[in-house]
């Protein structure tokens, strides 16, 4: 198994910094402890694999759920026998349900994910801005590899297992409806309300036309509106 590289942007930085400072810069990391709902890939032989599967199902995920390319995040955690995990997380305080989409339309992401890397516009030998390159996944470009990636989504045609659900925990309740969580849902509640939008619902447990369940920052029922 081939040892994890740092990408040639890291190496060149180093070096420069080096030149420059005189000595090597340090590596940090802040780190939180909190319960969040994620997809976990384990046992993969590379970073190539991992980076490959994780950007092909997040691409297909903006193709196919209204979602940016920033609303759910990749993480890859090096394991004592070599492998890697991937981890597919959801950024947002309290989630946003684009997990849970994902999973109750599985077989329509994988389908989408085949396309998307069958079918580049382009026609690239590897990976090119058509298919799975971004400016925010500049770090990996060297890994990205449409032909692989390919071969490593066909092995996931079967949902994963769903290894235990995270229990909803709000800091407040009122009859009627919910109170903001979060100081930026508190926000949301106070700009829509001095722009005199109609009193609506902060966390009502909704469902959706498709039969996801959700609960959104703000819900207008009336009007079938939700943020």
């Amino acid at each position: 198994m081939t040892p994890y590289a740092p990408p040639d942007s890291v190496v060149r930085f180093n070096k420069y910094h080096n030149e420059k400072c005189g000595r090597s810069p340090g590596n940090f990391a802040l780190t939180s402890q909190a319960d969040v709902d994620v997809l976990q890939f384990h046992g993969l032989a590379d970073p190539a694999a991992a980076i490959n599967i994780g950007e092909a199902l997040r691409t297909a995920a903006t193709r196919l759920l209204d979602m940016g390319p920033e609303d759910l995040q990749l993480l890859l955690i090096q394991q004592p026998d070599g492998t890697l995990d991937l981890i597919v997380y959801d950024p947002m305080p309290g989630g946003s349900g684009l997990l849970e989409q994902m999973l109750s339309r599985w077989n329509e992401l994988i389908a989408e994910a085949r396309t998307l890397l069958s079918h580049c516009p382009q026609g690239c030998e590897a990976a090119c801005y058509c298919c799975l390159k971004t400016f925010r996944n500049q770090f990996h470009h060297i890994l990205l590899n449409r032909h692989q990636g390919l071969a490593l989504i066909a092995a996931l045609a079967s949902a994963p297992e769903r290894c235990q659900e995270i229990v909803p925990i709000f800091d407040e309740a009122r009859t009627g409806g919910g109170m903001p969580s979060n100081r930026p849902e508190a926000q949301l509640e106070n700009l829509l309300a001095k722009h005199h939008f109609p009193a609506g619902h902060c966390r009502k447990r909704v469902t959706t036309s498709i039969g996801v369940a959700t609960e959104p920052d703000w819900l207008y029922e009336p009007a079938k509106v939700a943020v």
